[in-house]
């Protein structure tokens, strides 16, 4: 059920791709609309870079399902949190 938030505190055996293990870096992932989620993100084809701080990006693992990620975020992509 959209809105779903959850924090990502640290890698593991099934999720290492955003680097988590850097000191300090988490990453949110919320669930959105399908509009939202095409809205964000138009064009299928990118080559992502998921370890990037404070950039909204498709979910690594869970795009499919429209959730969206970012990484620390901080001055208004935190303000929308």
């Amino acid at each position: 059920m959209v809105p779903y938030v959850s924090i990502a505190i640290a890698d593991n055996e099934h999720d290492n791709i955003s680097e988590l293990s850097r000191e300090g870096v988490f990453r949110i992932n919320i669930g959105v609309s399908k509009e939202t989620f095409g809205n964000l993100f138009p064009d299928g084809a990118v080559e992502w870079d998921y370890a990037v701080l404070n950039q909204f990006l498709p979910h690594p693992h869970y795009a499919a399902q429209h959730y969206v990620c970012i990484l620390n975020p901080e001055g208004a992509r935190a303000d929308c949190m």
